[in-house]
């Protein structure tokens, strides 16, 4: 995960993309989740929108807005909609903020077409309605069709307190027509950094994460959840080193590996 504020009113996915194609079993033997980390977007202006491109084929498949006038304080909104016949997990007037590992296939309730879905809202009155109000981490839950058929995704985000910010963080779909996915399941990644002089590999799968330093062993390899609480902390003797993560809740985690007085972080995910 990596930020950057941005208030221009036409944001694009495409800047700092990292995009893994991995295979995993999701719901389908031959399941393959897309996942793409971008530089953390802020959006705060007044008819701010992010133009999400889930599968970054060079077509918008979502809108996020930021509605309002955010000066005055009077009215502050955030909404969403979905293009075509694609389509947001929700009800008829708003978009649900899902949890982590929720499971979004077929049958959740869906909003196709160009509705405008409310996230969160706030008026003068310190009225505040929404789903997404002061959510932070959260997920919504998108269905893209592509050749007719629909494949299943998310994208995390916060939306602040008053309603006048939002923030997206990353995104993912599953290459499989029809077949499930977790919220914030991003696959079977592997990271590749360099630290030090030396070709660090990170890969989760499972209950485990692999670290492959090549010839070096890393001084410390830290587990992090999303709350940022150590939840794994080891001092390697070699190279290639297997962090048990047994017993850990499935979701992403942030993996700092130090060599030579350098760290590197990588975020995988975990699935029990």
């Amino acid at each position: 995960m990596k930020k950057e504020k941005t208030t221009s009113t036409k944001i694009s996915a495409y800047s700092s993309l990292a995009v893994s194609l991995v295979a995993m079993a999701s719901g389908a033997a031959d399941a393959q989740v897309i996942y793409t980390d971008i530089i953390d977007v802020t959006v705060s202006n007044d008819g701010g929108i992010y133009k999400l491109d889930l599968d970054n084929s060079g077509s918008i498949d979502f809108n996020i807005f930021r509605l309002g006038n955010k000066s005055t304080g009077t009215y502050n909104a955030v909404s969403c909609d979905a293009t075509g016949l694609n389509g947001i997990v929700g009800n008829s007037n708003s978009a649900s903020a899902l949890v982590l590992n929720t499971t979004i296939a077929s049958s959740n309730s869906w909003q196709t077409g160009a509705a405008d879905l409310l996230m969160a809202s706030s008026s003068s009155n310190s009225a505040k309605t929404g789903p997404w109000v002061a959510k932070k981490d959260h997920y919504l839950g998108l269905m893209l069709m592509i050749s007719g058929s629909p494949h299943y995704g998310w994208a995390r985000l916060d939306v602040n307190k008053l309603c006048n910010t939002f923030v997206i963080k990353d995104y993912a779909y599953d290459k499989t027509a029809k077949a499930k996915i977790l919220a914030g399941d991003m696959g079977n990644t592997t990271s590749v950094t360099n630290i030090d002089g030396a070709e660090v590999k990170v890969f989760a799968s499972d209950n485990s994460i692999t670290v492959n330093c090549g010839s070096a062993a890393p001084e410390l390899i830290s587990v992090k959840n999303v709350l940022g609480q150590e939840v794994k902390a080891v001092k390697a003797t070699e190279a290639k080193t297997v962090v048990d993560m047994n017993g850990m809740p499935s979701g992403i985690y942030f993996v700092t590996v130090t060599i030579g007085g350098s760290a590197s972080t990588t975020k995988v995910f975990v699935g029990q």
